[in-house]
């Protein structure tokens, strides 16, 4: 029995409209799946391997094709490198990593060691930079600059934020199948509701897929210290998932040099428009490629 998928069919289906999420973004794609002590690994590949080398890690219950969706605007500008993180809604291994211990850092030292990258930079979606964090945490000397957007592992979640604004819909959705419920969780994480292929794969992830535990460990500023290299965080204004209120001082305990903006207007998930994701694009590799 899936640990991830109430049936093979929504297995299927997520990876057909995955596949379909790819192939909307122009360029040559080459797919790997490599072994790790944490099980089956898959990464994709994109670029010129004598660019830049850039991490993409995506967040919970995505995968590389979502966060490859949003950060379009980067193919061409690196070597981009975009693993599924195990236990999600990728190609990885459905296998979970401990979130409160060293999993996630030490599964991707070992993404790193299979490219014989040994240092390079990184861009995490929510989630993904909890995962960052954890790499961090192990070898800080492996990070050359990082862009965190909504950051995962700094801020622990209000149980009554996650219920008033998650829970309950997941809850009702589950209970009725009706597409009202579904709404109020795409109008709870995205600024303006997204359509296509975004939307028939969050429908698939909130209606096929089991609970994935949204606890892990926060960063710690005795395990940071080690870390000096330029780091960005961009929260958003209305995210109810990383409170931009407390994000600013809750970075810098872990991180006192970062840099941090709170994007106005903004929910968990920006603007999916071309122009917007475009401007995120510029942001992140002008800061980057500094």
């Amino acid at each position: 029995m899936s640990q991830l998928y109430k049936s093979p069919e929504v297995k299927e289906k997520l990876r057909a409209v995955t596949e379909r999420m790819r192939n909307e973004i122009p360029g040559e794609k080459t797919d790997h799946y490599i072994q790790t002590s944490f099980g089956d690994t898959y990464v994709l590949e994109m670029g010129d391997p004598s660019q830049e080398t850039l991490v993409l890690l995506h967040g919970a219950m995505t995968n590389h094709a979502v966060i490859l969706s949003v950060m379009r605007h980067l193919v061409g500008r690196y070597h981009l490198l975009i693993p599924d993180l195990p236990g999600h809604a990728g190609w990885s291994t459905e296998e979970h990593l401990d979130p409160m211990g060293d999993d996630c850092g030490r599964w991707l030292l070992e993404v790193l060691d299979e490219f014989k990258i040994e240092r390079c930079h990184f861009m995490g979606l929510s989630y993904g930079c909890f995962v960052a964090n954890r790499l961090i945490a192990l070898a800080p000397h492996r990070v050359n600059r990082a862009f965190f957007m909504v950051p995962a592992g700094f801020i622990l979640l209000s149980a009554w934020a996650v219920i008033r604004h998650f829970l309950l819909w997941v809850i009702l959705l589950g209970i009725t199948g009706k597409d009202r419920f579904f709404y109020r969780i795409l109008d709870a994480v995205f600024t303006e509701r997204p359509d296509g292929t975004m939307v028939e794969f969050f429908r698939l992830t909130m209606t096929g897929m089991k609970p994935v535990s949204g606890k892990h460990k926060l960063v710690d500023p005795n395990e940071t210290r080690g870390f000096s290299r330029p780091l960005y965080v961009l929260g958003c204004e209305h995210d109810f998932a990383v409170d931009p209120r407390t994000l600013p001082q809750r970075v810098a305990l872990a991180y006192p040099g970062a840099q941090v903006e709170i994007l106005p207007g903004s929910k968990h998930t920006p603007r999916l428009d071309d122009a917007t994701l475009r401007n995120l694009a510029d942001k992140v590799s002008g800061f980057l490629s500094t």
